[in-house]
């Protein structure tokens, strides 16, 4: 299995496994019955989930040069907290929910969308090589407003045109 493979290389490569430890070890979170405190509690807790992920799959698309960390930062808060709006019902179906305390979903909405919009203008200057790892971040506008409605996702046919104008263009 390819995915496999390559995930066995990485884990062997010793900064590789750090980061994947790192994931293993936010999410830990997950089981805990207590919300957010606040929300450099999620931040954190986004950055070292959604964003070293996206670390790893820049990594591995072998680009000549990196992304900067403000934009892994920005692009990683923007797919996280998309991801956990979009998983909500799962949050609550346990008794709980990923939102800070005192938090609103619209205030998590307008994270997510302030967070994209730093990303975007960004990844104009990534080189190509990356957008394997990089293009499913053109989704988060379109999440944000079938979440907007009270839907976790829009139909598929937007979705894979989303992706090929994202490919054809560069652009998020």
């Amino acid at each position: 299995q390819p995915a496999l493979t390559e995930l066995n290389r990485t884990i062997k490569d010793p900064i590789h496994a750090r980061a994947l430890q790192t994931l293993v070890e936010a999410r830990r979170k997950d089981f805990e019955l207590s919300p957010f405190a606040a929300w450099e509690d999620l931040d954190a807790y986004v950055d070292a989930t959604a964003g070293v992920l996206l670390e790893i799959c820049i990594e591995q698309c072998a680009a000549p040069r990196g992304a900067s960390e403000a934009f892994v930062t920005a692009a990683g808060r923007a797919w996280g907290y998309a991801g956990l709006l979009r998983a909500a019902p799962h949050w609550r179906a346990r008794g709980r929910s990923a939102l800070p305390q005192g938090a609103s979903e619209n205030d998590m909405l307008a994270r997510a969308r302030d967070h994209f919009d730093v990303a975007r203008p960004m990844a104009r200057d990534l080189p190509n090589e990356m957008f394997p790892a990089v293009g499913y971040l053109a989704f988060v506008p379109g999440y944000l407003r079938a979440l907007q409605r009270g839907a976790s996702s829009y139909p598929l046919l937007m979705r894979q045109g989303t992706l090929i104008a994202a490919a054809a263009t560069g652009r998020l």
